[in-house]
């Protein structure tokens, strides 16, 4: 496999996708080869992501193109001196020092209860991660609360008093959505979260001062979670609060649940302590069974795509969520179809079990979006292969097929070319990787 950090030159995005946001990746989407506890869902760019353990914020992170939402801070949230942020882990979850959306401000704002009138709010940091905003505000000296809102909801914590009773670090918001927020002491550089019932999951949070957010956090943080602080020590987080109650603001329409396509996805959406927003909404997309023990089950929501393993060798289910939006950026890991008609990303599938006890792939196919209406059909050609077809529905794909299996990296000569219903050709171009 292509070494993940060979990043390929960036490239306009395709006509239709919206120039916001990273590529965001899910735990277990790091490499080809895995222990047998991972999670199947496989693209490589997340080993750039995951990199390091933590991250600080600094100051005026984020450059321009924004005010603060609130009035003069009157109680600045000046970052230690810490050791300094891994630049795609703070760019990937957006995050800005000192400032707040006004329209998140203000969805906030309706929905607080006991706290200062907006005005007194003093921005401390925000994050935005698959369509999913994580800020902390500053009420006063001894006030500061946290809000997190998603495209249908919005959750606000009480106001807490600035302090992590003398540990490392504190938990004091926790959202039904997987959102994690508190406070750390001055000393406190990294810091990670763990699961602490035996489970895989961990999260990175990022700090800006006395606060830290974690917004790709992981659901069951109330019933026990461990710190790695400075990526030594591990100690039991304390203390730990219920999760704060989520008001609908702006409902939409759910996602079907009827269909054997919608029962896979709801069960895999439920199952899965992985972040996704607004989980009864997401649409159902593209089912495959891509060999014996491997299938897979799409989902859509907004500019986000879910990847459902339904079956993976021996592991249980698993989801992981890519956001569709600037799927050229640094971390793409050059395993992407760009496309006018399509995007999508590559995904390692039919794992085999190795000697050693890990489990492995060489096959890779792509999993991703229609943006062309027109798309009917997407084909996959490789010399010496049957071709392999894309399975399309509800705005997704899932290409594998023949062409695919063994196709760890590119090699030369492999196109992908998209038809309308009429056979006529829209596109055929060269996928990366």
């Amino acid at each position: 496999m292509s070494d993940p950090l060979d990043f390929p030159p960036s490239r306009p995005l395709p006509e239709g996708v919206r120039d916001r946001a990273r590529l965001h990746l899910a735990e277990g989407m790091a490499a080809p080869r895995r222990t047998s506890h991972r999670t199947p869902l496989v693209i490589a760019a997340a080993v750039v992501l995951l990199a390091a353990a933590g991250a600080v914020v600094t100051q005026g992170l984020g450059g321009g193109g924004g005010s603060t939402a609130a009035g003069p801070s009157t109680v600045p949230n000046t970052p230690q001196t810490r050791e300094l942020p891994p630049p795609d882990l703070v760019d990937d979850f957006h995050a800005r020092d000192g400032w707040a959306p006004p329209e998140v401000v203000d969805r906030c704002a309706a929905e607080a209860r006991g706290l200062p009138g907006k005005e007194a709010w003093t921005p401390l940091m925000t994050t935005v991660v698959h369509e999913t905003t994580l800020s902390a505000f500053r009420t006063g000296p001894d006030g500061v609360f946290f809000c997190e809102t998603t495209p249908t909801s919005v959750t606000v914590s009480r106001s807490w008093a600035p302090d992590t009773g003398g540990a490392p670090a504190r938990i004091r918001f926790i959202s039904t959505q997987g959102s994690v927020a508190g406070f750390v002491q001055p000393q406190v550089g990294l810091l990670r979260l763990l699961a602490a019932d035996g489970r895989m999951e961990n999260a990175h949070a990022l700090i800006a001062g006395d606060v830290f957010l974690t917004p790709q956090g992981f659901r069951g943080v109330e019933t026990g979670v461990t710190f790695v602080v400075d990526s030594e020590r591990e100690l039991p987080a304390t203390d730990l609060p219920a999760p704060s109650p989520a008001t609908v603001d702006r409902p939409q329409p759910p996602g079907d649940r009827v269909t054997d396509e919608g029962r896979r996805l709801g069960a895999c959406l439920d199952a899965g302590p992985a972040p996704a927003p607004d989980r009864a909404n997401w649409v159902p997309g593209a089912h495959a069974v891509l060999s014996a023990t491997s299938e897979v089950q799409l989902g859509r929501y907004h500019d986000l795509l879910v990847v459902c393993a339904v079956r993976e060798l021996d592991q249980p289910p698993s989801l992981g969520v890519v956001d569709l939006s600037d799927i050229t950026g640094p971390h793409s890991g050059g395993q992407e179809l760009v496309g006018r008609s399509i995007w999508g990303t590559g995904r390692f599938y039919d794992f085999q079990s190795t000697p050693d006890g890990a489990q492995s792939s060489d096959s890779r196919g792509y999993v991703g979006i229609v943006l062309d209406d027109r798309a009917a059909s997407i084909t996959l050609t490789r010399q010496g292969f049957p071709d392999a077809t894309a399975v399309i529905a509800g705005g997704t794909f899932v290409l594998a097929g023949p062409a695919t299996k063994g196709m760890a990296t590119v090699p030369p000569g492999v196109e992908v070319t998209v038809r309308d219903a009429g056979g006529a050709v829209l596109e055929q171009f060269s996928p990366g990787g």
